[in-house]
């Protein structure tokens, strides 16, 4: 894409210089010979142009509104053309940016008119839950709903990422992997292993707005496995990319800039109950549920599968997941905005660092559910969605058990449950992780991150240290971990005190 400049409304000229395939290029926005601002960003998204242009209008004290309104309007139009531009395919080994609407429109009457269907309904949520029930997971459903969330927050310029945590044997894979299996292909990218350099080498443009569905974490938490997961830490937080690299050049070596664009949404699984800091700031932490009633119905679950007409067939799992590409295909990406953002901040407690991460992912959870109801939601004056007191309320419904967890309020549902456990088996004496194992259903390594997490929450105490072959012993205190709701989150009645209870009910 060559260098651009362009007169917005005689008064101001902006100039696009050195644009990468992915829309990546250095704005300056001028008024007659002064600089009002210039910056590195995405011509090709609205919220960066937006951003730009409201910074520069801090710049102008005294330029009439009504001409800069304008102008304004003249550089997004100006913009959008440019981000029209077919700039990927002139790239060789470029892949091109998919016609969404040309596969929804080739797509089954059937599963558009479902898919349809499904937009309209407010009870969206709940037909969401139900049909992932039909594939086959049963129980779980604030988490399977929380990944489905996670994959369709690809579309926002701030998307979602999580880890599912859950012993061996606890359904974290399956789980992940049919969900996944309701996102078009052209959307999801599945990694079952990353290397550290992966990222990087792919053909530019190629993780935007995808849906990056990972494997098994590694059980290894060392400096190596750490270093593996740092540009996957730039992407989920910087959502790109950017790397400068020595190449040969002839007979010299030239430095050579690899930029990778995103934003990603990104999924995870793993077995560990203690995850690398950095990591787990960034990723929204979700829990399977290891209770024997949840492994009851998985066992039933499965069993049906080997029964005559006890499971669903395959052509209702295709109209199943064929429904579900049409609905993320008709969901059209869109500018949200949150009226009651700033009171939430101000309602949040501040005593944890991590905070400030935790509201990003509480306010995209808001976002992402006031995009899945865009047809239920109002628009602003400039065609903003705005999201309400319901989509906060299932937020709140969604996260208050991670991000209590994140703000240091609580200790894991499953830890708790195991606390129970040992007062049940332990009340009065000592024992060990082997004798801890021996009575339980989980794996050893489930068992030391569940003590570890009592211990941090000083409901469990360690006696005598290992020495050796013999194993540390632990003791139960008198501290009982919380059980109550977490109050991390704000209530929708602290959030919303004028709103009459009827308009808080959610699907």
């Amino acid at each position: 894409m060559p260098d651009s400049t362009a007169a917005l409304n005689g008064a101001f000229d902006i100039t696009i210089a050195s644009p990468t395939p992915s829309g990546l290029a250095l704005v300056t926005l001028r008024h007659g010979r002064d600089v009002l601002k210039f910056d590195r960003f995405n011509v090709m998204k609205e919220s960066s142009r937006r951003e730009f242009l409201e910074g520069a209008r801090e710049n102008c004290p005294g330029i009439d509104d009504e001409a800069f309104r304008q102008s304004i309007d003249e550089f997004k139009q100006m913009a959008a053309e440019i981000a029209g531009s077919n700039v990927r395919a002139k790239e060789p080994g470029v892949p091109e940016s998919p016609d969404v609407a040309k596969l929804l429109r080739d797509m089954p009457e059937q599963a558009r008119k479902r898919a349809q269907a499904m937009r309209d309904d407010p009870n969206i949520v709940r037909m969401v839950i139900e049909d992932i029930a039909r594939l086959g997971i049963v129980g779980e459903h604030e988490l399977t709903m929380t990944v489905y969330l996670i994959g369709t927050s690809r579309l926002l310029e701030r998307p979602l990422a999580c880890i599912v945590q859950g012993p061996t044997c606890s359904g974290k894979s399956v789980i992940v992997s049919k969900v996944a299996e309701l996102f078009p292909p052209e959307s999801v990218i599945k990694a079952t292993t990353m290397t550290p350099q992966s990222l990087y080498h792919l053909p530019p443009g190629s993780l935007v707005h995808k849906f990056v569905v990972a494997g098994e974490r590694s059980r290894l938490e060392n400096d190596d496995t750490v270093e593996a997961k740092r540009a996957l830490r730039e992407m989920i937080s910087e959502h790109r990319l950017s790397k400068l690299i020595s190449v040969q050049g002839g007979d010299r070596w030239e430095g050579k800039l690899i930029e990778q664009e995103g934003p990603i949404s990104f999924v995870e699984t793993t077995t560990l109950t203690k995850i690398f800091e950095e990591d787990a700031n960034r990723c929204i932490l979700l829990q399977t549920d290891e209770r024997a009633q949840q492994t009851r119905r998985a066992m039933i679950a499965n069993a049906k599968n080997y029964i005559a007409g006890g499971s669903i067939s395959e052509p209702q799992r295709k109209a199943i997941v064929e429904a579900h590409y049409a609905l993320q295909r008709m969901i059209q990406p869109m500018n949200i905005v949150i009226p009651f953002a700033e009171r939430l901040a101000e309602l949040l407690p501040d005593e944890r660092c991590e905070a400030r991460r935790a509201i990003t992912q509480l306010l995209s959870t808001v976002e992402v559910l006031a995009l899945l109801h865009q047809r239920q939601r109002e628009r602003d004056g400039e065609g903003r969605l705005i999201a309400t007191a319901k989509d906060y309320s299932l937020a709140r419904h969604l996260l208050k058990t991670p991000l209590g967890r994140t703000l240091g309020q609580r200790v894991s549902d499953a830890a708790i449950r195991f606390h129970e456990k040992l007062t049940h088996w332990f009340e009065k004496v000592s024992f060990t992780t082997q004798e801890a194992k021996r009575r339980s259903n989980v794996s050893e390594s489930a068992v030391r991150g569940y003590l570890k997490e009592l211990r941090d929450a000083g409901c469990v105490e360690v006696v005598e240290e290992n020495k050796g072959p013999k194993p540390a012993t632990h003791r139960l205190t008198e501290t009982q971990p919380e059980k109550t709701e977490p109050t991390s989150l704000p209530s929708v009645e602290e959030l919303f005190p004028n709103i009459p209870d009827a308009d808080m009910r959610t699907t």
